[in-house]
């Protein structure tokens, strides 16, 4: 169990979440270091692009959205009341976007990778740019 996995806000609890996600949005907006749970949780991504590598971190992560992205379109094929349907369309739309996204941010990757190029971060980010700037973003 990692340091900030119990203490006050301990596993599970949404306090924990909801106040490691607005201090860690703090740190991105400030431009300064991410601190506690939301450290950890960088430090872990670091270890896994290291051991796995980006592409491969990217299609499980890809794959993960598009299955809850499947989930919540068989709920709303199944949903029989207009307020349920609302809520599940909504949050398919959502997952659907991400995914799509992480979709097309693979393709770039390997795509990157099968041309010899380096990728990097900002590489990464430059291809999105360039395809969201033609329109299919």
């Amino acid at each position: 169990m990692g340091e900030h996995e119990g203490g006050q806000f301990g596993p599970g609890n949404t306090m924990r979440i909801t106040h490691g996600g607005s201090k860690a949005i703090k740190a991105l907006s400030d431009g300064v270091p991410l601190a506690g749970w939301a450290l950890e949780l960088e430090e872990r991504l670091h270890i896994e692009i290291e051991r796995d590598g980006l592409v491969a971190m990217m299609r499980a992560r890809a794959e993960r959205y598009q299955a809850v992205a499947d989930l919540y379109y068989a709920l709303c094929l199944g949903a029989d009341d207009a307020k349920v349907l609302d809520n599940f369309v909504k949050r398919f739309g959502w997952l659907q976007s991400a995914a799509s996204r992480m979709w097309f941010a693979l393709e770039s990757l390997e795509r990157e990778r099968d041309d010899g190029k380096t990728l990097d971060y900002e590489t990464i980010l430059a291809a999105q740019r360039e395809r969201e700037g033609k329109g299919n973003g």
